[in-house]
């Protein structure tokens, strides 16, 4: 009675074989390989984030000394997006959902 015939097992490869699977491996491009030249998307930053930020680089500047013209407007410019993304909602509508 042998109870392992049925039982599946691997052979051992020869340095053949595992030469000719590395060589098909680098000729047939992989999918991994194109997703790592992919940008990823980036989304919006929260108004906080850009202005928590703007806070970081003002500090900076005061303590360095630097351009600080160029900072000022950066700062003006994040403070124009900010306040034209706003808008104003109405009650009902918070309710609605």
């Amino acid at each position: 009675m042998s109870i392992d015939e049925n039982l599946e097992t691997a052979a051992t490869l020869t340095d053949e074989e595992i030469c000719s699977q590395v060589i098909q491996s680098e000729e047939e491009p992989s999918d991994t390989e194109d997703d790592i030249d992919d940008d990823p998307i980036l989304s919006a930053p929260y108004h906080k984030e850009m202005l928590d930020a703007l806070r970081v680089l003002n500090r900076g500047f005061q303590c360095y000394g630097d351009n600080f013209d160029l900072h000022y407007s950066y700062e003006n410019s994040a403070h124009n997006v900010i306040e034209n993304s706003k808008t104003q909602s109405r009650i009902e509508d918070f309710f609605r959902k």
